[in-house]
């Protein structure tokens, strides 16, 4: 009897409302799971690979309002262990431990406060920078980004200084005026290298610093760039090449003064969509009457798309239109060597167009 009574189910109510606290969290529950962090680390590594990924900003709470809105950082779930943040894989809890050792930026519940302070206790560090009123001022303001900008103008940021602001919500920074001789710029700029760093960031400038492809190509993490300033920086077409990665969102682009930029700048250009504002030199669009014939007449292809069904004599009469301009084009050859040269030219004509209308210069 004594054997049977152990198999049969327990209806004590209140081992059935443990069973049911006890179980995992389903997509229409708002309510964390009590299974072990291992566990549950475990389920998210088996799902999506063994890096876990989680932003904690995009977590909501029970009454639907996005969490992390009343701090710089993000909030941890209430009933969490304080050393567990939600991923948005389910909701499912990350070690925060587990989550620096693999790189990612965990954000704090830093307060406004605190900030202020930690950011006063590094300028009186330095005797140049420890000016009383400038520092009462610091003390007063009302957002992360006034902080940011007056220590922009100032010229006052340094690599510790920039990692306090990692996980706050600045959405404008220049370091043109703080970058010197003292500071190597690949230690200013390896602070955007990470997951989750600035991830409000919408304007940087770097204008005149003398930046190399590593160092462009460290910005590539920056989730909401519009607009950035990189004249007089020493730039070549190749560091171009590493902004395609912000064509979603880069509108605003200041290249001026980098006189290495040549007409191959046109396809990385090209490949940003939503660019709206281009400053530069216009070097090489300036010269392009002498790369091909910029004003085709009619009766001529304008359309590169149209090429590949033009007959032999038809091709080397419109490559010869453009050979007037530049001595350097033939007109000799098969049809595919005929094909495959007018196309360049004019697909490098459409391409300079694009470009001269974002620069308002068409």
């Amino acid at each position: 009897m004594g054997s049977d009574s152990e198999r049969k189910p327990a209806s004590n109510p209140l081992l059935i409302q443990q069973r049911k606290r006890n179980r995992p969290m389903n997509s229409s529950s708002s309510t964390i799971s009590t299974k072990p962090a291992s566990k549950r680390l475990r389920t998210s590594q088996n799902l999506f690979g063994p890096q876990p990924v989680a932003f904690p900003l995009l977590e909501r709470s029970t009454n639907g309002a996005r969490r992390g809105d009343r701090t710089e950082g993000a909030e941890q779930h209430p009933d969490a262990p304080r050393d567990v943040l939600l991923s948005l894989v389910g909701g499912v809890p990350i070690p925060a431990a587990l989550m620096r050792a693999e790189g990612f930026v965990v954000p704090s519940k830093q307060s406004l406060e605190l900030l202020r302070r930690k950011v006063c206790d590094e300028l009186r560090r330095d005797p140049h920078n420890s000016d009383a009123s400038v520092l009462d001022e610091i003390s007063k303001m009302a957002s992360s980004d006034e902080i940011a900008r007056l220590l922009s103008i100032r010229g006052w940021w340094s690599p510790s200084l920039l990692e306090l602001f990692v996980t706050t919500k600045v959405v404008r920074l220049s370091l043109s005026a703080s970058l010197s001789s003292i500071f190597d710029v690949g230690r200013f700029v390896g602070v955007f290298f990470r997951q989750g760093s600035f991830s409000r960031l919408s304007s940087l400038s770097l204008g005149g610093v003398q930046i190399s492809e590593e160092h462009i190509s460290q910005l590539r993490l920056l989730p909401c760039l519009v607009c950035l300033d990189l004249s007089a920086a020493g730039l070549t077409t190749n560091h171009l090449l590493h902004l395609i990665t912000h064509g979603p969102t880069l509108r605003d682009l200041n290249i001026s003064s980098n006189p290495a930029i040549n007409d191959d700048a046109r396809i990385p250009l090209s490949a940003l969509p939503n660019l709206t504002a281009l400053h530069e030199s216009l070097e090489f669009l300036n010269h392009r009457h002498e790369r091909y014939c910029v004003s085709i007449p009619e009766g001529y292809v304008q359309d590169p798309r149209a090429v590949p069904s033009l007959t032999i004599p038809n091709l080397r009469k419109n490559l010869e239109l453009h050979r007037r301009c530049n001595r350097d084009i033939t007109t000799e050859g098969s049809k595919v060597t005929l094909v495959d040269r007018l196309m360049r030219i004019l697909c490098g004509r459409v391409a300079d167009e694009r470009i001269m209308k974002r620069v308002g210069k068409a």
